[in-house]
């Protein structure tokens, strides 16, 4: 039987990868408070996977306007 995980948060390079925009580029994103995160120690941030997808959808909706 296959262990599947649900993910509800990822770290930066997991989130860049499921929204499909650069390490670097989500980090300045993150941290000009477009998506709000949660810094975890010195350099690991946390993002839920729910805001991923809200801010995907914002986008969505302002580029469909």
């Amino acid at each position: 039987m296959e262990n599947k995980e649900i993910k509800v948060a990822f770290n930066l390079k997991e989130a860049s990868r499921y929204i499909g925009v650069s390490t670097p580029t989500l980090l300045s994103i993150v941290r000009s408070g477009e998506i709000p995160s949660r810094k975890i120690g010195k350099r690991r941030w946390l993002i839920s996977k729910a805001v991923l997808d809200n801010w995907i959808s914002d986008i969505k909706v302002s580029d469909e306007r």
